[in-house]
Protein backbone atom coordinates (compact mmCIF):
# COMPACT_ATOMS: atom_id res chain seq x y z
CA UNK A 1 0.00 0.00 0.00
CA UNK A 2 2.87 2.55 0.62
CA UNK A 3 4.64 1.37 -2.28
CA UNK A 4 1.62 2.04 -4.23
CA UNK A 5 0.90 5.53 -2.59
CA UNK A 6 4.42 6.71 -3.20
CA UNK A 7 4.24 5.52 -6.94
CA UNK A 8 1.45 7.45 -6.98
CA UNK A 9 2.41 10.61 -5.31
CA UNK A 10 5.49 10.49 -7.82
CA UNK A 11 2.83 10.27 -10.64
CA UNK A 12 0.90 13.42 -9.55
CA UNK A 13 4.26 15.07 -9.02
CA UNK A 14 5.00 14.60 -13.04
CA UNK A 15 1.45 16.40 -13.26
CA UNK A 16 2.47 19.06 -11.28
CA UNK A 17 5.20 19.73 -13.40
CA UNK A 18 3.51 19.18 -16.53
CA UNK A 19 1.04 21.76 -15.69
CA UNK A 20 3.09 23.86 -14.76
CA UNK A 21 5.14 23.83 -17.57
CA UNK A 22 1.73 24.10 -19.93
CA UNK A 23 0.72 27.00 -18.00
CA UNK A 24 4.17 28.69 -18.38
CA UNK A 25 4.45 28.00 -21.94
CA UNK A 26 1.33 29.01 -23.21
CA UNK A 27 0.07 31.94 -20.27
CA UNK A 28 0.79 34.57 -22.36
CA UNK A 29 -1.16 33.76 -25.46
CA UNK A 30 -4.60 35.48 -25.20
CA UNK A 31 -8.11 34.36 -26.96
CA UNK A 32 -10.01 37.34 -27.84
CA UNK A 33 -7.07 40.03 -27.07
CA UNK A 34 -6.56 41.98 -30.11
CA UNK A 35 -6.86 41.00 -33.87
CA UNK A 36 -4.13 38.16 -34.12
CA UNK A 37 -6.48 35.52 -34.29
CA UNK A 38 -8.15 37.53 -37.86
CA UNK A 39 -5.05 39.29 -38.77
CA UNK A 40 -2.35 36.31 -38.94
CA UNK A 41 -2.14 33.46 -41.10
CA UNK A 42 0.88 30.50 -40.20
CA UNK A 43 2.97 30.34 -43.05
CA UNK A 44 5.74 27.42 -44.32
CA UNK A 45 8.83 28.81 -44.85
CA UNK A 46 11.19 25.41 -44.41
CA UNK A 47 8.56 22.65 -46.32
CA UNK A 48 7.82 20.63 -43.35
CA UNK A 49 4.47 21.54 -42.49
CA UNK A 50 4.71 18.90 -39.16
CA UNK A 51 7.17 21.09 -37.47
CA UNK A 52 4.19 24.40 -37.31
CA UNK A 53 4.54 27.72 -39.45
CA UNK A 54 8.20 29.31 -39.50
CA UNK A 55 6.23 32.84 -40.06
CA UNK A 56 2.86 34.61 -39.77
CA UNK A 57 1.45 36.56 -42.73
CA UNK A 58 0.04 39.76 -41.26
CA UNK A 59 -3.28 40.90 -43.22
CA UNK A 60 -3.50 44.27 -41.93
CA UNK A 61 0.46 45.61 -42.65
CA UNK A 62 1.07 43.14 -45.35
CA UNK A 63 4.09 42.21 -43.64
CA UNK A 64 5.77 38.87 -43.19
CA UNK A 65 6.72 37.92 -39.34
CA UNK A 66 8.98 35.42 -38.11
CA UNK A 67 7.29 33.32 -35.61
CA UNK A 68 10.07 33.27 -33.49
CA UNK A 69 10.88 36.77 -32.17
CA UNK A 70 14.17 35.77 -31.15
CA UNK A 71 15.36 33.55 -33.96
CA UNK A 72 18.99 35.29 -33.12
CA UNK A 73 19.21 33.06 -30.41
CA UNK A 74 17.45 29.84 -31.56
CA UNK A 75 19.48 29.98 -34.38
CA UNK A 76 22.78 30.46 -32.42
CA UNK A 77 23.75 33.54 -33.24
CA UNK A 78 26.90 35.02 -31.52
CA UNK A 79 27.36 38.78 -31.09
CA UNK A 80 30.77 39.94 -31.32
CA UNK A 81 30.28 42.33 -28.31
CA UNK A 82 27.41 40.44 -26.29
CA UNK A 83 27.64 36.67 -27.01
CA UNK A 84 24.73 34.35 -27.44
CA UNK A 85 21.37 35.25 -26.44
CA UNK A 86 19.98 37.32 -29.15
CA UNK A 87 21.74 40.60 -28.18
CA UNK A 88 22.96 42.53 -31.00
CA UNK A 89 24.58 46.35 -31.57
CA UNK A 90 22.57 48.05 -34.31
CA UNK A 91 24.86 47.20 -37.20
CA UNK A 92 24.79 43.38 -36.55
CA UNK A 93 21.17 43.47 -36.84
CA UNK A 94 21.01 44.98 -39.74
CA UNK A 95 23.86 42.30 -41.09
CA UNK A 96 21.29 39.86 -39.37
CA UNK A 97 18.18 40.20 -41.01
CA UNK A 98 19.93 41.28 -44.34
CA UNK A 99 21.53 37.64 -44.70
CA UNK A 100 18.72 36.13 -43.07
CA UNK A 101 17.87 33.17 -45.54
CA UNK A 102 15.23 30.27 -44.46
CA UNK A 103 14.20 27.90 -46.52
CA UNK A 104 15.27 30.13 -49.34
CA UNK A 105 13.23 33.05 -48.09
CA UNK A 106 15.50 35.99 -48.19
CA UNK A 107 14.52 39.79 -48.21
CA UNK A 108 14.31 40.16 -43.63
CA UNK A 109 14.76 43.37 -42.37
CA UNK A 110 14.31 45.65 -39.10
CA UNK A 111 10.50 46.59 -38.21
CA UNK A 112 10.68 50.19 -39.58
CA UNK A 113 9.09 53.35 -38.33
CA UNK A 114 9.21 57.30 -39.15
CA UNK A 115 11.05 59.88 -37.48
CA UNK A 116 10.23 63.40 -37.52
CA UNK A 117 12.34 66.60 -36.88
CA UNK A 118 13.61 66.70 -33.62
CA UNK A 119 14.05 63.17 -33.53
CA UNK A 120 10.12 62.88 -32.75
CA UNK A 121 9.18 59.46 -33.73
CA UNK A 122 5.48 59.12 -35.67
CA UNK A 123 4.32 55.98 -33.61
CA UNK A 124 1.23 55.31 -36.00
CA UNK A 125 4.29 54.54 -38.37
CA UNK A 126 5.79 52.20 -36.43
CA UNK A 127 5.27 48.33 -37.78
CA UNK A 128 6.03 46.86 -33.93
CA UNK A 129 3.67 49.32 -32.13
CA UNK A 130 0.75 48.37 -34.39
CA UNK A 131 1.99 44.46 -33.76
CA UNK A 132 2.47 45.56 -29.94
CA UNK A 133 -1.14 47.37 -29.56
CA UNK A 134 -3.53 46.31 -32.23
CA UNK A 135 -2.83 42.76 -33.33
CA UNK A 136 -1.54 41.40 -29.82
CA UNK A 137 -3.89 44.04 -28.39
CA UNK A 138 -1.47 45.01 -25.44
CA UNK A 139 -1.30 48.63 -23.75
CA UNK A 140 0.93 48.89 -20.61
CA UNK A 141 2.74 46.05 -20.72
CA UNK A 142 3.31 42.66 -22.71
CA UNK A 143 -0.09 40.29 -21.73
CA UNK A 144 -0.48 38.77 -24.97
CA UNK A 145 2.10 37.11 -27.40
CA UNK A 146 -0.63 35.38 -29.15
CA UNK A 147 0.88 32.66 -31.65
CA UNK A 148 4.59 33.75 -31.77
CA UNK A 149 7.72 32.30 -29.41
CA UNK A 150 10.29 34.23 -27.34
CA UNK A 151 8.28 37.30 -27.80
CA UNK A 152 10.58 39.39 -24.57
CA UNK A 153 10.30 42.31 -22.52
CA UNK A 154 12.78 43.74 -23.83
CA UNK A 155 13.73 46.37 -26.12
CA UNK A 156 14.30 45.67 -29.75
CA UNK A 157 15.67 47.30 -32.57
CA UNK A 158 13.94 49.32 -35.10
CA UNK A 159 14.95 51.21 -38.33
CA UNK A 160 13.76 54.43 -39.61
CA UNK A 161 12.63 54.86 -43.14
CA UNK A 162 13.95 58.40 -43.84
CA UNK A 163 16.79 58.48 -42.13
CA UNK A 164 18.08 54.77 -40.99
CA UNK A 165 18.36 55.96 -37.28
CA UNK A 166 17.81 53.31 -35.07
CA UNK A 167 15.10 53.40 -32.83
CA UNK A 168 14.12 51.77 -29.86
CA UNK A 169 10.75 49.61 -29.33
CA UNK A 170 10.40 48.75 -25.56
CA UNK A 171 7.99 45.92 -25.52
CA UNK A 172 8.06 45.65 -21.29
CA UNK A 173 5.47 49.20 -21.83
CA UNK A 174 5.09 49.59 -25.80
CA UNK A 175 7.36 52.99 -25.94
CA UNK A 176 9.44 54.29 -28.34
CA UNK A 177 12.44 56.42 -28.28
CA UNK A 178 14.97 57.71 -30.56
CA UNK A 179 16.57 60.60 -28.86
CA UNK A 180 18.74 58.64 -26.38
CA UNK A 181 19.52 55.60 -28.67
CA UNK A 182 23.67 54.28 -28.70
CA UNK A 183 23.62 51.72 -31.57
CA UNK A 184 26.51 49.73 -29.61
CA UNK A 185 24.38 48.41 -26.63
CA UNK A 186 22.25 45.23 -26.99
CA UNK A 187 18.80 45.16 -28.51
CA UNK A 188 16.84 42.14 -29.55
CA UNK A 189 16.12 41.63 -33.31
CA UNK A 190 12.74 41.07 -34.03
CA UNK A 191 12.49 40.26 -38.37
CA UNK A 192 9.76 41.00 -40.70
CA UNK A 193 9.75 40.88 -44.50
CA UNK A 194 7.54 42.80 -46.80
CA UNK A 195 4.35 41.15 -48.37
CA UNK A 196 2.84 37.64 -48.08
CA UNK A 197 5.74 34.47 -48.45
CA UNK A 198 5.65 30.95 -47.85
CA UNK A 199 3.08 28.31 -47.98
CA UNK A 200 -0.21 28.63 -45.82
CA UNK A 201 -1.00 26.33 -43.42
CA UNK A 202 -4.70 25.30 -42.93
CA UNK A 203 -5.50 25.33 -39.34
CA UNK A 204 -8.63 23.25 -38.28
CA UNK A 205 -11.15 24.97 -35.91
CA UNK A 206 -11.54 21.07 -34.51
CA UNK A 207 -7.88 21.52 -33.75
CA UNK A 208 -7.08 20.42 -29.91
CA UNK A 209 -5.04 23.25 -28.46
CA UNK A 210 -1.49 22.57 -26.69
CA UNK A 211 -2.41 22.84 -23.79
CA UNK A 212 -5.57 20.20 -24.22
CA UNK A 213 -3.33 17.79 -25.70
CA UNK A 214 -0.89 17.96 -22.29
CA UNK A 215 -3.43 17.76 -20.19
CA UNK A 216 -4.88 14.82 -22.10
CA UNK A 217 -1.73 13.28 -22.54
CA UNK A 218 -1.18 13.31 -18.49
CA UNK A 219 -4.80 12.07 -17.63
CA UNK A 220 -4.01 9.05 -20.02
CA UNK A 221 -0.49 8.33 -17.97
CA UNK A 222 -2.39 8.80 -14.74
CA UNK A 223 -5.20 6.00 -15.53
CA UNK A 224 -2.57 3.69 -17.29
CA UNK A 225 -0.44 3.84 -13.86
CA UNK A 226 -3.66 2.93 -11.69
CA UNK A 227 -4.68 0.62 -13.76
CA UNK A 228 -1.66 -1.23 -14.05
CA UNK A 229 -1.99 -1.18 -10.18
CA UNK A 230 -5.01 -2.59 -9.90
CA UNK A 231 -3.59 -5.61 -12.14
CA UNK A 232 -0.54 -6.56 -9.56
CA UNK A 233 -2.73 -5.90 -6.81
Amino acid sequence: MNSILKSSRQVMGAVAVSMLCVGVAHAVAVPGQGTWETTLQARDLDGILANGPEAYYDTALNLTWLADANYAYTSGFVSRFHGPGGNMVFGEALQWTGDLDIGGVTGWRLPTVEVGPGLVVDESTSELSHMYSVTLGNTSSLTNTGPFLNLERHKYWLASTESFRAVHFNASNGSLDALHVFKDQPDLVWAVRSGDVGRAIPISSNAPEPQSLALALVGLTLVGFLASRRKVG
